[in-house]
């Protein structure tokens, strides 16, 4: 149950993160900031900004650097 076997399916993990995320899963926002602000994404800054926001405002540590990094680059 770890993966083997099946077909990578990109949309289906950004589908299945997001609902985490939604449900307030601090790691998952964090994820999903990582991924909207890299080329994999998008680089959707917006995107990316509101989601590294909801993690770092649930208290997600490592969410704060990638915020500080991506303003950087936005500003």
């Amino acid at each position: 149950m770890n993966g083997i076997g099946t077909d990578k399916n990109p949309d289906g993990a950004i589908t299945w993160l997001e609902k985490s995320a939604d449900q307030g899963y601090s790691p998952a926002q964090y994820q999903l900031g990582k991924l909207y602000a890299s080329a994999a994404g998008g680089r959707d800054y917006g995107r990316a900004l509101n989601w590294l926001q909801r993690a770092q405002d649930n208290g997600y540590e490592p969410a704060t650097s990638a915020l500080i990094r991506l303003r950087r680059r936005v500003d």
